[in-house]
């Protein structure tokens, strides 16, 4: 008495169904002449596929039972219309998950509904077509060839391997409007959950909409960080990020030489120097600013032999404008808009401990005014 349900009544639930086993071999993918083979098979992922084939319950195919009572099974025929997908169970996974943004609206993919609704994709979008009128852009669209190649890029699956055509993403209006074309008592039940999930997913945006929002701001301060990084990495790899002010100790003459011309060089517009002991040495060094920039040096005395050596300087090279100036104790370097305070006169460079410091809070121009009205031509 005691045997496996399918095998000993396979045939009869074909009958009872009105299924035939023709009908039966095509959706299981074998022949004819192995179906009766098949109502022996004990492998559990066959009989799940053949329950989904023939719309009975998976219990009522497995286990050991006295006498199966057949009268469970409603009699056929069978939806003909509504081919069965079979395969894993579409509720395994929350429908939530199921719910994708594509141009940045929430949508459901076809396949995804189909196996909800126990229907072939192909058949759902065949009943589409066939209503094409009732699923405008807002409602339903199909995925461009590059959407589609980035979603399967983002989920690592064969899931769309053996697909040639993009899918079709659903709204929620679109999923509403399917419940007025696949009208079986599945597809009604598929339709209100995946509403739902839809609503659950909506409500959940609405709830964390600020965390979303400091997330949004978070990645998007991230993004300017590592912009920064970029172009900080990139100078490195040029070489053409260099320090604007340091540290020189006694011996460094050649790096605080080095240093000094540099930034001469970068000059686009004006170099000013105030230094109170310059020589022909500081007229060399202001020599290496580019063509057109303007250079001026302010100092507190010059000898007769340093104002011979700048009258032939300037009519062989572009003229420095030397100017008597005795209100300042320090060092200044003006290079564009950028002031330095410099701790040794440019002549004497490495032969003491001595700082270069950017002054970012001064004001060129403010300084370059007070600087005119006091000073006075040699």
């Amino acid at each position: 008495m005691n045997q496996i349900y399918f095998e000993a009544k396979g045939e009869a639930l074909l009958e009872r169904i009105g299924m035939t086993k023709a009908e039966f071999a095509r959706r299981m993918g074998i022949r004819k002449q192995n179906v009766k083979a098949l109502f022996k098979s004990k492998n559990l992922e066959t009989i799940h596929k053949a329950a989904g084939v023939m719309g009975v319950p998976f219990e009522m195919l497995i286990g050991y039972i006295e006498e199966p009572d057949l009268s469970e099974i409603p009699v056929g025929p069978y939806e003909k219309d509504e081919e069965v997908v079979v395969g894993t169970s579409s509720h395994q996974e929350p429908l939530e998950n199921k719910i994708l943004t594509i141009r940045n609206v929430p949508v459901i993919l076809d396949d995804d509904i189909a196996q909800e609704y126990g229907v072939s994709t192909k058949r759902l979008n065949e009943q589409v077509k066939r209503n094409i009128d009732r699923f405008p852009p807002d409602f339903m669209f199909q995925l461009s060839q590059i959407e589609f190649n980035n979603l399967r890029s983002q989920f690592a699956t064969t899931r769309w391997s053996m697909r040639r055509n993009a899918p079709y993403a659903f709204t929620e209006l679109g999923v509403s409007m399917l419940s007025g074309v696949l009208t079986s008592e599945r597809a009604i039940q598929a339709n209100i959950r995946i509403i739902r999930a839809f609503v659950a997913m909506r409500r959940f945006m609405v709830a964390n909409a600020q965390v979303f929002q400091r997330l949004d701001k978070i990645e998007y301060k991230q993004l300017e960080t590592d912009q920064k990084l970029e172009v900080i990495y990139s100078k490195l790899e040029e070489k053409s990020l260099k320090p604007e002010q340091g540290v020189f100790f006694d011996g460094q003459i050649y790096d605080a030489y080095s240093f000094i011309c540099r930034l001469i060089k970068s000059s686009k517009a004006r170099v000013v120097l105030i230094d109170n002991y310059i020589d022909d040495t500081v007229l060399t060094m202001l020599d290496k600013r580019r063509e057109g920039v303007v250079a001026s040096v302010f100092t507190q005395k010059v000898s007769d032999q340093f104002k011979l050596d700048i009258e032939k300087h300037n009519k062989q090279y572009p003229a420095i404008d030397v100017k008597l100036f005795k209100k300042s104790h320090d060092r200044f370097l003006i290079i564009d808009n950028k002031v330095y305070l410099v701790g040794a006169s440019l002549k004497d460079l490495g032969q003491k401990w001595f700082a270069l410091a950017l002054l970012s809070a001064t004001n060129p121009n403010a300084l370059i005014t007070r600087l005119n009205a006091d000073a006075t031509s040699i």
